[in-house]
């Protein structure tokens, strides 16, 4: 894998946890910064699986994400 698929997939492990983060603070309302940083977590993705990226560094993207999404949901349901 080359270094730039590197970095893109790093910008998406950093970008997903952020924009759930972004997303989680404004529930039940909609946070305009947090639906932009999900766009552009699923560009990034998308970019991923046009280069035939191995799937641990799909993965990796997804896990940052699920945890974060984990965390906020915890948190909004307390």
């Amino acid at each position: 894998m080359s270094l730039g698929l590197w970095l893109v997939t790093l910008l998406a492990c950093v970008l997903a946890p952020v924009s759930v983060m972004a997303l989680g603070r404004r529930l039940p309302q909609v946070s305009v910064p947090g639906l932009a940083g999900e766009g552009l977590t699923a560009a990034l993705l998308a970019v991923l699986l046009l280069n035939d990226t191995p799937l641990y560094a799909l993965l990796l993207v997804f896990v940052a994400g699920a945890v974060r999404t984990g965390l906020a949901l915890a948190r909004h349901l307390r």
